[in-house]
């Protein structure tokens, strides 16, 4: 029988700051709904993430996002998109893949005009 390693998993709200406008004039928004979904799609095919050495059953390194929203209107862009992601990994290597997400978050966001926030998601309240 195998021994599992201990393992860490945490939930990550990122806060997706655009500029809002008019459904009729796109052009003049900063749309955090594509800026989020562009993310949620690079995000998920950055296997380097997650170092092969880690890409067994045993040391499985994971970043998923779990849920996303946005705006509440139909012809409001909003001025903010909200992701939650999922890590998990090993002990030995999960601050590593933290470190290595929130880069790629925040380089992602701002080469689009964007600021993010990452927050650690508690029961009760978030933390940074």
């Amino acid at each position: 029988m195998a021994v599992r390693r201990d393992r860490l998993e945490k939930t990550y709200v990122v806060n997706i700051r655009g500029m809002g406008g008019h459904a009729s004039m796109p052009e003049k928004a900063n749309n955090p709904i594509l800026i989020a979904a562009g993310l949620v799609s690079s995000v998920a095919g950055m296997k380097w993430l997650v170092p092969e050495k880690m890409r067994n059953k045993e040391l499985a390194a994971e970043v998923k996002a779990v849920a996303i929203s946005a705006g509440e209107k139909g012809n409001i862009i909003p001025d903010e998109a909200e992701i939650r992601y999922h890590l998990t990994a090993d002990t030995n290597h999960f601050h590593k893949l933290k470190e290595q997400f929130i880069h790629a978050v925040k380089v992602y966001t701002e080469l689009r005009g964007a600021k993010a926030e990452i927050n650690i998601e508690t029961k009760n309240k978030e933390r940074k």
